[in-house]
Formats: structure tokens, sequence, C-alpha cells
């Protein structure tokens, strides 16, 4: 009988052991920076949880555990990271190699303006100029020791769009008149749409093929394309005409076109070069570019007009 019993003791400790052994945690394959996950342009999903904390970054989530991606741009342009949608208080924060940790840049909470949205609270959302083949280190972490499952966003692109019309991003359109959430564009137009602008080609002062194109208009509409230095209310924005004010500081008016089927781009045949146009001098920075353009019909106020969503462009020399 004692026999018995040992034997059962053992196997009960055994049990334990075991059940013990698969309570621990075991840490994410890219806890260290130095096994971080390559990764590109489109969305992952990833876990802090059973991760340790490897370094001391973007405030308080350095007190935070953390993950670690690499990301090696094909393409120079501007490089928009988020964590829209996560289940955590996330952050992100952006070094340039693993050796010595010295942050870049980094985002706890997502600023106004940003597809986020600028309540969202615990989701993060940066930009930042990469040029090709350059390779950068992001850690995701949490805030003051917050775990969980996040999604991670990367994309790279001539420019990227801020203050929305779809009253999650920005201030709220004047007459309901807003896109559907997470649309690019800014608040409906009498077509039923909001007015997009984007940023394509190349935008370097020595090589300049950049163009803005704005989509979504009433067919025939006049637009004025211009340009300024400063996010109207820190990208919050402000309610003008039948849409949202994005676009402050130095104005510099680039040009006004008028749309075919709702469509219209510049720089067009015989039009200076996109940086030529606004002055952009010869060392590059950050340009902010929106589009203004005639809602004649009776729609929303009697104001008449609306505008694009805003789009962020960093020149390179």
């Amino acid at each position: 009988m004692i026999g018995h019993l040992r034997t059962l003791s053992l196997a009960c400790a055994t049990l334990l052991a075991a059940g013990s052994a698969r309570a621990q945690l075991v840490p994410p394959p890219n806890d260290l920076c130095i096994n971080a996950i390559q990764i590109g342009d489109g969305t992952i999903s990833g876990t802090t949880i059973g991760s340790t904390n490897t370094a001391n970054g973007c405030g308080l989530s350095g007190l935070t555990s953390d993950v670690w991606y690499s990301y090696t741009a094909t393409r120079s342009g501007l490089l928009s990271l988020d964590t829209c949608g996560s289940n955590f208080d996330t952050s992100i924060t952006l070094y340039a190699f693993c050796g010595a940790l010295f942050q870049i840049v980094c985002n706890d909470d997502a600023p106004p303006g940003s597809p986020c949205g600028f309540n969202a609270g615990f989701d993060s959302y940066l930009t930042y100029p990469v040029r090709a083949n350059e390779t950068i280190k992001i850690r995701i972490s949490g805030f003051v020791g917050a775990q969980g499952t996040f999604v991670l966003t990367a994309r790279n692109a001539t420019g990227q769009p801020f203050c929305l019309g779809d009253s999650t991003s920005a201030t709220v359109c004047p007459c309901a008149n807003s896109v559907p959430p997470g649309t690019i564009g800014g608040c409906t137009n009498s077509g039923g749409q909001g007015g997009k602008l984007e940023a394509s080609g190349l935008a370097e002062v020595a090589g300049d093929s950049a163009r803005l194109t704005v989509t979504g208009l009433p067919p025939g509409a006049p637009i004025l394309f211009f340009q300024g230095n400063t996010k109207q209310a820190g990208g919050y924005g402000q309610s003008f005409g039948d849409g949202i004010r994005c676009v402050t500081g130095t104005i510099v008016r680039l040009s006004t076109k008028f749309s075919s089927n709702g469509t219209v781009s510049i720089p067009q045949s015989g039009d200076p070069s996109l940086h030529a146009a606004g002055g952009v001098p010869t060392s590059g920075g950050i340009v902010l570019y929106q589009g203004w353009y005639r809602n004649g019909a009776n729609f929303c106020l009697p104001s008449t007009f609306n505008l694009t969503n805003g789009v962020e462009v960093s020149w390179a020399p």
C-alpha cells in the first residue's frame, strides 16, 4: 500500500510540474531586437504577451515588455506605421539598429488627424521619411505594463493622408456629411463622395516626379491645389464651407484646374514641377497639401465649396 501511495504521489507531483511548466509563458520569437521579424508593407498581427522588457524608450512604455520587427524600404518615401484596432494601449518606437538603441521617433497615442482617429486612445500612429534600401527596427510595447495582441500596418508612399472627413480622424463634418469611418477623403460632396487627395511619384527636389491627384469631385468642378507648413488645429482641422480646412501656416497657391469625370492631377503638361511651384527648398522638408473645390449644387451649407483630405509629403534633397 505504501508503495502505491508513493507512486501516486510521484505521479501527482509530475502532473503538477508539467502544468506549472505549461502555465509559464514562452516569450514570442521576436522578443529581442536581434531576432526582429522582417515585415513589408501591409498588415500583420502579433502579441506582446510573455515578452520581456529589452529597451527603455517612448516615455512610460520603456517600463513595459516589447517585441521587435525590422522594415527595409523598397522605395524612397514617407513610411506610416500604426496599430489601429489593437486591443491594448500600444506604443511604437523606431531605432536605426539594434547595437546601441538610440530612439529615432516614437508615438504612444495617435495624434489628431491620423487615420486611427483623434480619440482612439489605445492606438499609435507615426510617419518617418525613408530612403530606398534603408532598414529600421520597430519596437512595439504598451503603456505602463500593458500587454496584449495587436495589429501593425506599414505603408510606404509618396505622401500620407491626414485630417479625413470621417468624423473620427478630425473634426466633425459641418452637416453630417461624413464619409464612412476609415475612408480616405474629405467630407462628402453633392456627388455622394469625398474628394480624395493622393500623392504619387518621387518627392525628391533633385529628381522630382511627384504628382497630386484628386478623385471623387463633381464633374467639371474647379479645384485649387494649395500647400502649407502647419496642420490646422494640430491635425484636428476646422470646419470650412462643406468640409474641413486641414492645412494652414505659410500658404502657397499651386494651381487651379477643372476636373474631368471627377478626377484631376497636377502638374499637367507645361506646368512647373510640384516642388518648383511650391518653392520647396533644395534641402527638402515636410510639406502639407490640400484641395479646395467648388460644389455649386444645393447641398449642405450655402457656401458651395468643399475640401479634400490633407496629405503630408516629406521632400528629400
